[in-house]
C-alpha cells in the first residue's frame, strides 16, 4: 500500500486514479460527491473539527455579536446546513464551557 500527500483541493480529482482518498468536506461538496458514497464520515461528536464564533476580548456582550450567534444557532440556519450540504456538514452547537475543557473530554 502506498500513501501520497497531495494538495487537499486536488483530492476529488484523483479519485479515478487511486483506491481511496481522504477529502475535506468543502472540496467534497464542491466536487458534488455524495455522503452516501463515503466509507467514513465524522459524526456530530467530532468536536475538535467544529467552527467557532470567536470575538476579541471585551466584545462578547455586544448586542450585534450576540444577535449573530442567535441567528447562527437558529433552526433556519440548521435547516440550511442540512439541506445545502446533504449531511456532509453537521450542525453542532456546543456550549462554551464544554469547548473550554474539550481536551479533557478526549482523554
Amino acid at each position: 500500500m502506498k500513501f501520497e500527500a497531495v494538495a487537499s483541493g486536488n483530492t476529488p480529482r484523483f479519485l479515478d486514479d487511486v483506491d481511496a482518498s481522504i477529502i475535506n468536506n468543502n472540496f467534497a461538496v464542491e466536487a458534488d460527491l455524495k455522503l452516501d458514497d463515503a466509507l467514513f464520515h465524522e459524526s456530530a461528536t467530532a468536536k475538535p473539527y467544529i467552527n467557532i464564533i470567536a470575538v476579541k476580548s471585551g466584545n462578547a456582550d455586544r448586542s450585534e455579536l450576540q444577535k449573530l450567534v442567535e441567528i447562527y444557532h437558529s433552526e433556519d440556519v440548521e435547516n440550511f446546513i442540512i439541506e445545502t450540504y446533504k449531511g456532509s456538514s453537521i450542525p453542532t452547537f456546543v456550549p462554551l464551557d464544554e469547548l473550554l475543557n474539550y481536551k479533557d473530554s478526549w482523554k
